[in-house]
């Protein structure tokens, strides 16, 4: 499903980027591909994140459904978020930073949560590491929600009639929270895929497979003796 999203996607914005020229043609050009490429990267970084997850963790019960329908509610966003970042939609950036991602890390947060539950029966060691994985994902939901009300004040400053309004316009605005929004995905990602268990230790494996068994010489079987 998000592959199909991605690829009508590039249907409608491949003006931004092709001829490659496009992107650099003016500032304009450069914010909305700028946009989009942070957009693909959230995408496509989450899905395989999710590929990575699920592929260890399947949906299984009640609770296993329950993270199948937050699945939906994300491939909506997914969509959504794309569409907004296409400079033909009547959305704008400001959709992006001030609900989209909050909502998107929330249900992420929520699918960590029904994971943990999921699966609470499984071993003491499984269990801390699927905590400390939401507990990463709470931490980046509360950055997003600083993130969205920054972005709201930063905002009113272009609604004050008082000459409070700051020398570069609302265009290098929006290309410093694209900057800062890849910068916060980023790191996300990065902290939270190389959480995982404990993997078995090779060395005593290999000594319990290469262990040899000594018999007594006394227990090995005679040869019977033949008769003249």
């Amino acid at each position: 499903m998000v592959a199909v999203i991605i690829g009508q996607s590039f249907v409608q914005v491949d003006h931004i980027f092709i001829p490659f020229s496009n992107v650099l043609s003016d500032y304009r050009s450069f914010i909305d591909a700028s946009g989009m490429l942070m957009v693909y990267f959230i995408v496509v970084s989450g899905w395989i994140g999710y590929h990575r997850s699920i592929t260890k963790n399947p949906h299984k019960g009640k609770l296993g459904n329950a993270r199948f329908v937050v699945d939906l509610v994300v491939v909506f966003l997914t969509y959504y978020i794309v569409s907004v970042a296409n400079p033909e939609s009547k959305g704008h950036f400001g959709d992006i930073f001030q609900w989209i991602l909050p909502i998107m890390f929330g249900l992420y947060l929520l699918w960590d949560i029904l994971k943990i539950l999921e699966y609470r029966e499984e071993e003491r060691e499984e269990h801390k590491i699927r905590v400390r994985r939401m507990i990463i994902t709470a931490t980046f939901f509360a950055l997003f929600i600083a993130f969205s009300f920054l972005y709201q004040y930063q905002l009113s400053f272009w609604d004050n009639p008082y000459p409070t309004t700051p020398p570069w316009n609302k265009t290098h605005f929006d290309f410093t929270f694209i900057i800062y929004t890849f910068a916060l995905v980023f790191f996300y990602r990065g902290i939270k895929w190389p959480v995982k268990g404990k993997l078995p230790k090779p060395k005593k494996m290999k000594a319990k497979a290469n262990a040899k068994v000594d018999i007594p010489f006394s227990d090995l079987p005679k040869e019977k003796e033949k008769n003249g």
